[in-house]
């Protein structure tokens, strides 16, 4: 009967060649390796709560470790995270298709790579098997290999759109100056920049403590973070304060929009409507 669970192991190979790594260039790669399996983990299908890594199979050598999730995994597990290791490496353009991989891994895998000194070598190990004592497959990198590969990666995306929000902070001293707003959807502290001449609009806005305020412009979303990184604004508004009545003045605006129907039947027709789907 054919195995279907399987260890998830990954074999780093520092410094080959030649005698030990500093600490501190050591402790900050096997940081940033964390994060990096742990991405890994995750977009093999690891759930958060078993997604944990440990170290052994310490080598005399530079540097030589195997990291293995502390959790059995699924066999395709295993093959998607050899498959993701093997696009990640692969310095070919023709070759890698990055387009599988979530540009957040790609960007961890980088700062992983970015450690190296120009050069230099790191090289992972995988298994395709639980029997095997040593990886069945190396695959090498550098630092200029990972960067030449994922130079045309695009890591923003930008559109036009509006933000509702509070005023949590103002920085006019800083080049471009910027209001630092709470997105009411997200909770998120968004930076709104602007320009020098809107600031009487900016003012404006901040004579209201609780006001809850849009700002419109070009958003620029992190796509290796997917969220906001930022706002262009072009417009600064405080938004109409809700009033007793307001929603009952709403009722019966729109004449006709419900056909021959009254509120309550048309509620109830797009409720029995929505049922049915």
């Amino acid at each position: 009967m054919k195995a279907t669970m399987a260890r998830l192991r990954l074999r780093v190979e520092l410094n080959k060649g030649r005698t030990g790594v500093p600490l501190e260039k050591f402790a900050s790669i096997v940081s940033e390796l964390k994060a990096f399996v742990e991405q890994l983990g995750s977009n093999s299908g690891i759930p958060p709560d078993k997604n944990v890594w440990f170290a052994h199979e310490f080598a005399n050598g530079s540097a030589i470790f195997t990291n293995e999730l502390n959790a059995v995994a699924e066999v395709a597990s295993r093959e998607h995270f050899n498959d993701d290791m093997r696009y990640l490496t692969t310095t070919s353009k023709s070759e890698n298709n990055t387009s599988l991989l979530p540009p957040s891994l790609i960007d961890q895998f980088t700062k992983v790579t970015g450690l190296l000194d120009i050069g230099e070598p790191i090289s992972f190990g995988l298994f395709k098997s639980d029997e095997e004592k040593e990886p069945s497959e190396w695959l090498p990198a550098t630092k200029l290999g990972a960067q030449t590969a994922f130079e045309s990666l695009e890591t923003e995306s930008s559109y036009v759109g509006s933000i509702l929000g509070s005023i949590h902070s103002l920085n006019k001293g800083s080049s471009p100056p910027f209001l630092t707003v709470r997105d009411i959807v997200s909770g998120e502290l968004i930076k709104c920049y602007y320009t020098k001449g809107q600031y009487p609009s900016v003012a404006r806005i901040l004579q209201k403590e609780d006001a809850l305020v849009y700002v419109r412009g070009i958003i620029t979303v992190s796509l290796v973070k997917s969220r906001i990184d930022h706002l262009d604004a072009d417009l600064f508004e405080a938004a109409p304060e809700y009033k007793d009545g307001d929603i009952a003045a709403f009722i019966g605006s729109f004449p006709g929009i419900t056909g021959g129907l009254t509120t309550k039947q048309y509620i109830s027709k797009i409720r029995s409507d929505v049922g049915r789907n």
